[in-house]
């Protein structure tokens, strides 16, 4: 599966130095509005399959754990990750922890193929 492009790679694709502010502020929102659209169809579709998730568990092993994906997107969502993930900033350290506890591990670092 190809990783979804960044918002700087679909901003950069448009990239004019003479566009507006007000055009580029509604790029990054399209951005991120679809993103949200996305993840609640995911949400919303219990049978999406599987997102793996990078891992580490509480004895300090690094593994990838399959997670049903509606639940994946579901707290990816409560978290805001479609803000954070376009503008390329870090989430909340919560929403790591939340994916932790769901499974069954230490941290969880990234989430893969969803």
């Amino acid at each position: 599966m190809t990783e979804p492009k960044t918002a700087e790679q679909k901003t950069t694709e448009k990239a004019n130095p003479d566009i507006p502010l007000s055009k580029a502020v509604s790029i990054v929102l399209k951005a991120i509005s679809d993103e949200e659209s996305r993840l609640t169809e995911i949400a919303n579709s219990p049978d999406y399959g599987t997102t793996s998730l990078e891992c580490e568990t509480f004895t300090g092993y690094r593994v990838d754990v399959l997670a049903d994906s509606d639940k994946v997107a579901r707290i990816l969502l409560k978290y805001q990750y479609p803000f954070y993930n376009t503008l390329e900033k870090d989430v909340p350290r919560g929403m790591w922890k939340e994916l932790a506890e769901m499974v069954g591990v230490r941290d969880v670092y990234s989430v893969e193929d969803l």
